[in-house]
């Protein structure tokens, strides 16, 4: 079945979930997890994909924001919003939405490295990746049907509120992959590898922030074309210089170092994770 891609009704449901992802106010003041250290973790890296922007890494078999766990989220939504629906004896919406999980979207946690990606879009993104793909438009079904769409979508949202709260907690999967970024940022080969991004770009006329490292946010202001060559250097310098792949082999080296050293806390939270899916498993085969 063709994803639709259009704008309305599914988009209150996403909204709804937040992507899945806690803010980072919510991680403010929790504790920080005992430092590690990496040594012995050599052999650990992260699997690039230069063309979709995307990269494996250690954490992502415990992740609550795949696009896996987030297109189940929104599927047990759309489910039990379907069933308040029909009970109000209006059309279903559920069945017009392609349920594969969505591709990712770019990881751009470092700044952008696909040259394939920035040489199209610039520091735009393309519309049929990420957890938006899951818009359907609803509009033909009249103003009946999405005033009663809203009402039915909040009741399963409620219906299901324990199991999302679970999805947005700052859970031992948030806090490992948030303290591994910083500590591969932080690190002194972290450090070497963004300065020598940097250099690379400055060495190409590239005008840096000050503050952020990263090309002006002048070149966004200055039509497509501009954006479109600053966002292209800045890819080409990260994986010419290889200093992507080092930032994200560190991340991947200590949440490694992380999950070993939170081992019980993981086990934990690996088995309420999966009650939570199996929870959405049967509201979406209707048990």
């Amino acid at each position: 079945m063709k994803r639709l891609a259009t704008a309305a009704a599914l988009v209150i449901t996403v909204l709804s979930v937040s992507a899945c992802a806690p803010s980072p106010s919510e991680g403010e003041g929790l504790q920080e997890l005992p430092d590690v250290s990496i040594e012995g973790y050599e052999s650990v890296s992260a699997v690039m994909d230069y063309e979709t922007g995307t990269v494996q890494l250690p954490l992502d078999q415990y992740s609550l924001q795949s696009p896996a766990v987030q297109t189940k989220t929104l599927q047990a939504i759309a489910t039990r919003t379907d069933a308040c629906l029909e009970d109000l004896g209006f059309h279903t919406v559920s069945e017009r939405v392609d349920w594969t999980p969505f591709p990712a979207a770019e990881n751009r946690r470092y700044g952008v490295w696909s040259v394939e990606r920035a040489s199209r879009f610039g520091y735009g993104a393309p519309e049929d990746v990420g957890i938006n793909t899951l818009r359907v438009n609803t509009l033909d079904l009249g103003v009946e049907f999405n005033e009663a769409f809203a009402s039915c979508n909040q009741e399963a949202v409620s219906a299901l509120q324990p199991q999302i709260d679970f999805l947005q907690a700052p859970n031992i999967d948030y806090r490992i992959r948030s303290q591994a970024e910083r500590r591969a940022e932080s690190s002194a080969e972290g450090a070497q590898a963004r300065e020598q991004w940097q250099n690379c770009m400055k060495e190409r006329g590239i005008v840096l922030d000050a503050t952020s490292g990263f090309p002006s946010q002048q070149y966004n202001q200055q039509g497509k074309e501009a954006e479109i060559a600053a966002a292209t250097t800045q890819a080409e310098c990260a994986s010419q210089t290889g200093a992507i792949q080092t930032l994200f082999d560190l991340q991947a080296r200590y949440e490694a170092a992380f999950i070993d050293s939170q081992a019980a806390a993981v086990q934990e939270f690996a088995a309420a994770r999966e009650t939570v899916l199996s929870t959405f498993n049967d509201v979406i085969a209707g048990r």
